[in-house]
């Protein structure tokens, strides 16, 4: 009976910690050899829906940035993401188009101008019929998925509101475990 209880207690306390802790706690910390520039990309992961696009002949990634409007973005940096490894970037000429070249067939994120757009991207060989010829980033798309993070207070002292919760949770537990009768 007591080790029911106590395990019934280890898992409302971890569960507390759990909701209560900032996920940056649980987080793996970057390896020692890793360069700031692969430790964080600019842009979220989740962006957009993925597009299919074709590479050219000389496997270069060809696209264009416009804006809201679709006019080309002229002079846009552009970069292009493979998980959190940046592997190119180049600018836009003045109609938005750029191309960047020495790239496999993969899933990319391409940034430029604050829009995103995600990529399969597929040699000409294997590009199934309705890949695109080229990558269309919207400059300016200024997407944001996610969750709400911590509070301020809830980052500053994780552990006092650690012990608020699971006193809270273990107190009605407690007393109605003190009550060996169950009335």
């Amino acid at each position: 009976m007591k080790s029911a209880w106590r395990l019934k207690i280890a898992v409302v306390c971890l569960t507390g910690l759990g909701h209560v802790a900032p996920q940056q706690a649980w987080a793996q910390a970057p390896r020692a050899n890793q360069s700031i520039g692969e430790r964080q990309s600019p842009a979220p992961l989740a962006a957009t829906a993925v597009v299919d696009v074709a590479l050219g002949d000389k496997n270069e990634l060809s696209g264009q940035v416009v804006d809201a409007q679709g006019v080309g973005f002229a002079g846009a940096d552009v970069s292009i993401w493979q998980g959190d490894r940046q592997l190119g970037s180049t600018q836009a000429d003045a109609q938005g188009r750029f191309e960047i070249g020495s790239l496999r067939g993969g899933v990319y994120r391409v940034l430029a101008a604050g829009g995103c757009s995600v990529c399969r991207v597929w040699t000409r060989d294997a590009a199934p019929p309705a890949a695109r010829r080229a990558a269309l980033i919207v400059a300016g798309q200024n997407i944001v998925r996610g969750k709400m993070g911590p509070t301020r207070w809830q980052q500053a002292t994780p552990w006092v509101m650690a012990g608020v919760l699971g006193a809270a949770m273990i107190v009605p537990i407690s007393l109605t475990n003190d009550n060996p009768s169950g009335s």
